[in-house]
């Protein structure tokens, strides 16, 4: 019997059918994608959207995990990890609700 599918593989799931992958490693968790994120928008508010991922890595604004996506905008790829977190949240049954400094990114389906 195959396993039931977990927040973080509809994540995923999400991301790569924008296009964007995603390695196994390091995004295997609800938690320590939302802490990602967090860590992607604080960048964002400290050197504006259009800075590349590359480049955050470069400043030690961002973890070596994230060279797989040096080339994108901090921006562009927030936005998509953002959006495959309200996917996620919507399909899966272990809701959730993420939010950051009061405004909520996702939430549990009504």
């Amino acid at each position: 019997m195959a396993r039931a599918k977990s927040w973080a593989d509809y994540w995923r799931e999400n991301m790569e059918s924008v296009g964007l992958s995603v390695p196994l490693s390091g995004f295997v968790s609800e938690a320590k994608i939302q802490a990602l994120i967090f860590k992607l928008v604080d960048a964002i508010n400290k050197f504006g959207s259009e800075i590349l991922i590359g480049t955050l890595i470069g400043v030690d604004a961002l973890d070596e995990q994230m060279k797989f996506a040096s080339s994108f905008s901090a921006g562009y790829y927030a936005e998509a990890m953002i959006g495959s977190s309200a996917y996620a949240t919507g399909r899966c049954s272990c809701y959730r609700v993420l939010t950051f400094r009061g405004t909520t990114l996702s939430c549990k389906r009504v």
